[in-house]
């Protein structure tokens, strides 16, 4: 099996049943990777005010507080289910893309004193250059200011957030969190 990577995100309020939920993530796939316009899934079905049960062949989506779900019994002694991932998506080419789609600022002094593309960072292969250039200009922009620099570190000459970078030689698998600075080391 193929693993299936998305190609966007957006953020929307969605109702299902008459149940809204905001801000809930929505993964963009290719047009042919599913057969259905729209999967609900646990972004939506895993928020504290939804509830859900299966009764005969019906799925029934409500708030927790309606009557349907108020007098469901709950069963403290669940047993614990592992769950095992199916297939894991890796970097297969050359290329990364990283969307930022929070206005969350970066922590520290650094927000303002740092020039940044705040949408969108394209690291391809052939304007590798263009981002070895800007890093070394945010690298520069840092030292002269003389910030707290804690949570970064030159690398070989790479400005990079610690614990966070994607290693092309030791690694195809890249790691991200939200707010990293990402570098590439070739």
């Amino acid at each position: 099996m193929l693993a299936l990577t998305f190609i966007g995100r957006i953020k929307a309020d969605i109702e299902v049943d008459n149940v809204n939920a905001e801000n809930i993530s929505i993964y963009v796939v290719p047009d042919d990777a599913q057969s259905v316009d729209l999967i609900i899934g646990r972004t939506w079905l895993d928020l504290p005010h939804i509830a859900y049960t299966k009764i005969g062949k019906r799925v029934h989506i409500g708030y927790l507080e309606d009557e349907l779900f108020r007098n469901f019994p709950i069963d403290e002694k669940v047993n614990p289910v592992c769950l095992k991932r199916l297939e894991t998506a890796q970097l297969e080419s050359e290329s990364l893309q990283i969307k930022d789609t929070s206005q969350q600022k970066m922590m520290g002094n650094l927000a303002n004193d740092l020039k940044m593309v705040k949408n969108e960072l394209r690291l391809l292969q052939g304007d590798i250059k263009n981002f070895k250039e800007e890093r070394q200009s945010l690298l520069l922009q840092i030292q002269e200011k003389n910030k707290n620099v804690d949570n970064f570190k030159s690398i070989n000459n790479f400005l990079v957030k610690t614990n966070s970078y994607y290693d092309k030689i030791k690694s195809d698998k890249v790691l991200l969190r939200k707010g990293d600075i990402v570098a590439v080391r070739s």
